[in-house]
Formats: C-alpha cells, structure tokens, sequence
C-alpha cells in the first residue's frame, strides 16, 4: 500500500461509512488509488476490489488483467484518469512518483495513456464484470469525494438492470456464506 499506514480508527470509521452502501459493491481507496476498504461484495465483481489491492498496479502490471478484452482498454483508461485526477489535484509525492515511474517503466499502456491529454476522470459511467461467479453483472460506476477526506474516494457500483441486482444479491449472499 501507500507510504501513510492507517490507524484502527480510521479503518472502522471506512467501515461505517461501507456500511451504508452495503449490499452494493463499493470501494473506499486513497489518492494513489489502493483499496483501503470494501463491501464484501466488491472482490467478488474483480479482484481488483480486495483490500490491499492498488487499482492502477493490477490494471496494468497483474498477470491477471485481460488487457486482450475488449473492455480493457476502457477500464485501464478510467484507471488513469482517476489517478491523474488525484494526482492533478495534489503535489506529487514520493509515493506518487515511486507509483507513477513504476507504471510508466513497466507498461507502455500506461506510458501512452498518461501522455494523452484527452484522458479525463468521469464521476460516472457504465461497466461490466463478466467471468464473475454469477456470470456477467452490468453496472454504472458512480466515484464520491468524502467530505473532509480529499485523499480518498468512495467507488460505489449500482446494477444496471434487474438481473444486474439479481447477480448482485447472489453474489452478496455468496460472501456472507463464505465470509
């Protein structure tokens, strides 16, 4: 994870606040973009999701990103938008150079994505999950700002469709049987 370790306090004040979301899959990270808290459900829509997770490091550099789909292109773009967003909006620091210089050496994607000025964050869109456990899940992602957490956002995906909450609930039933 990131530079600053997070005390007890905040972790259970992230899990308040993921407790109001529930039983949607959301995702609570920081500004270099790893996952600090999620619903239970979230790691079953992508493993991306799990706690621990940095979003821009398995988008680009884990050995299970599917940078072959069709939909990657999308999502990795989104990805950097959201990181360029953060780190535009605050001074870079060691751990945002470290992240970004690791990124740039390491994909050519992200090299070529970061260089593009076209690139922009969008607060909301469309996406879907396929291979999850209940199939393929459509959703519309929705990024919150925290008020009095600039260094953080709140990622929260809404079903798109009946069957979306249907797959939803399976999956969010699936996790508390396991979890």
């Amino acid at each position: 994870m990131g530079e600053r370790s997070h005390d007890r306090s905040e972790t259970a004040e992230w899990e308040r606040l993921l407790d109001a979301w529930r039983p949607l899959p959301a995702v609570l990270f920081d500004r270099h973009l790893d996952v600090l808290a999620a619903t239970d459900v979230a790691p079953r829509l992508s493993e991306a999701f799990s706690v621990g997770e940095n979003l821009a490091r398995f988008a680009f550099l884990s050995p299970k990103r599917q940078f072959e789909h069709p939909r990657w292109r999308s999502a990795a773009s989104a990805t950097v938008a959201l990181l360029r967003g953060f780190v535009d909006e605050h001074d870079e620091d060691r751990a945002s150079r470290r992240l970004l210089g690791e990124l740039a050496t390491a994909s050519r994607d992200f090299s070529e994505m970061w260089a593009d000025p076209e690139t922009r964050t969008r607060m909301t869109g469309p996406i879907v999950f396929e291979g999850t456990a209940v199939g393929t899940v459509a959703c519309t992602y929705n990024i919150l700002g925290m008020s009095g957490q600039d260094e953080c956002a709140l990622l929260v995906f809404v079903p798109a469709d009946e069957s979306g909450r249907a797959a939803i609930a399976r999956l969010e039933s699936s996790s508390s049987v396991s979890g």
